[in-house]
Parts: structure tokens; C-alpha cells; sequence
């Protein structure tokens, strides 16, 4: 009878408990057009972004900021993927966690051309993806990466593509828990990491969100701590009813 009292309890309270309003958790903030990576100028070629977990919970959200690069952009597949002991994203496709395409005309114009880096205004180029339909769960601490790649499966040397922008620094990145990848089939060039070893530190763009779970142990004392409340509620009711 305690026990059926108890899930009882549970079923009744412990929801408003857990499902919560997202947050944001991580994240490294552009202010001013900095660097871009293409993504899809051949069809190996693809960005990402290491992060790390501050907040346990359900990964709800991902923003950063992108732009269509190409004449005839198709789709941006944006990746969630585990990392190796080196702490790069997996190499196998076969261990993606998840997966959302993003419809290539729905993506940001570039605008500013011709005008200097500094006056180009990238509030317009931030986009927004909601992942809750993915029901990614993750534990402070744990580490994953979000990467980008075109869907047009033709590649070339020049084709469709998009631009993901990011940050540049000669030491540390500007994000301490984390850094950015490019895989190309190519000897890249450019400012990005390759998926393998490098001598520079970048950092796309970002924002992270998530709706926060409590860890097993902090939910029991919360729970404790409410069952104790309307414990005491109700003796001062009987109490007075007395």
C-alpha cells in the first residue's frame, strides 16, 4: 500500500520536477564576421564542432551561424556524433547518434558583398534547429560533436555548398571545452582543423540547449524534500481540522 502511495506520489509530482524550460548550455558567441569553412565544395568536405556537457538533460536545440555559399545550395545534413580517444568526431558514418537535414533554401543568403569584413552584420545568419524530436540524453561531462555536411551526393572540385563561420586563435580557442574540425578528401588550406592532427585551435559559432534532467540523486532529495512538505501540510491541516 506504501509503495502504490508512493508511484502514485510520483506520477503526480515528479514530472513538474523533471520536464523543465530548455536552457542554454553551451556555447561561444560571434559578434563580428571572423573566418567560414565551407561545406560541400567537394562532397567530402565537412565542418564540425567538438562540445562538452555542462548541464544534464535532454539536447534540445543547436544555433550557429550559416549561410548559403553556392549557386545551387542542396541540403545541409547537420550531425550529432560521438568523439575518438583522440577526441575527434567518429570518422564512421555507421555511429552517428543523430541526424537532421536541413532544407538548403531555408539556410541564411549571404549579403554583404563587397563590403569590408568588419562592417558585415551576421545577426542575420544565425539559424536555429530543434532536436527534441531526436531524444538525445546527455550526462555533464559528456562530449559529442555536431557536424555539418552537404547532401549532394556529386560533389566536384567547386559546387553547392554552405559556410559555416567560426572563430580564430593561435593558442586555445575561444571555447576552452571543445575545438573544430574539417574533414576534406583534399589538403586543406584553410584556417579549420582536419579531422586528424593540426597546429591551430578554432571554434565555429554556437549555442547549445538543453532541458534539464536531475541526476538520480538530486531527484530523490528532491523528492524527499517535497513528500516532507506536503507531509507537514497535512498534519497542520489535521491538526487544525482537530
Amino acid at each position: 500500500m506504501v509503495r502504490f502511495g508512493l508511484a502514485i506520489f510520483l506520477a503526480f509530482n515528479v514530472p513538474s520536477l523533471v520536464f523543465a524550460t530548455e536552457v542554454l548550455d553551451q556555447y561561444h558567441h560571434l559578434t563580428r564576421y571572423m573566418s567560414a569553412t565551407g561545406v560541400g565544395y567537394n562532397h567530402d568536405q565537412r565542418a564540425a564542432q567538438t562540445v562538452q556537457v555542462g548541464i544534464t538533460g535532454q539536447l534540445s536545440r543547436i544555433e550557429f551561424w550559416t549561410i548559403q555559399d553556392g549557386d545551387e545550395p542542396d541540403d545541409l545534413a547537420l550531425e550529432i556524433r560521438p568523439l575518438e580517444m583522440d577526441g575527434s568526431p567518429v570518422e564512421s558514418d555507421s555511429s552517428i547518434l543523430a541526424q537532421v537535414v536541413i532544407p538548403g533554401d531555408t539556410l541564411p543568403v549571404r549579403g554583404g558583398i563587397g563590403l569590408p569584413v568588419s562592417q558585415i552584420d551576421i545577426r542575420p545568419y544565425l539559424f536555429s534547429v530543434d532536436l527534441t524530436p531526436l531524444e538525445l540524453f546527455f550526462h555533464v561531462g559528456d562530449n559529442f560533436a555536431f557536424a555539418f555536411r552537404n547532401t549532394d551526393p556529386s560533389g566536384g572540385d567547386i559546387g553547392t555548398a554552405f559556410s559555416v563561420l567560426g572563430d580564430l586563435a593561435s593558442g586555445l580557442g575561444p571555447y576552452p571545452y571543445g575545438q573544430a574540425f574539417l574533414r576534406n578528401n583534399e589538403q586543406v588550406s584553410g584556417e579549420f582543423f582536419e579531422w586528424a592532427t593540426t597546429t591551430q585551435t578554432v571554434d565555429l559559432g554556437f549555442r547549445t540547449y538543453v532541458v534539464p534532467v536531475p541526476e538520480p540523486a538530486t531527484l530523490t532529495l528532491m523528492v524527499l524534500i517535497l513528500m516532507s512538505t506536503r507531509m507537514h501540510r497535512w498534519k497542520g491541516e489535521n491538526t487544525l481540522l482537530g
